[in-house]
């Protein structure tokens, strides 16, 4: 996922709030669909917000 979407935060990371424009629901899309396949949406956040981290792993820094 890294190769993906870090080339894409250096073209929009300036545009974090900016609505997306269908050429960028294109591109987006398929990455958010493959994040929810792994598993890895929301990693950071525990259970009790609907995310996957243990109490170990929210820990980290």
């Amino acid at each position: 996922m890294r190769e993906e979407v870090e080339p894409l935060d250096h073209l929009w990371g300036q545009e974090t709030f900016t609505p997306r424009d269908e050429a960028k629901r294109k591109i987006l899309e398929p990455l958010k669909t493959e994040v929810r396949r792994r598993g890895l949406r929301a990693a950071h956040l525990g259970p009790d917000l609907a995310g996957r981290a243990t109490a170990s792993s929210s820990r980290r820094c």
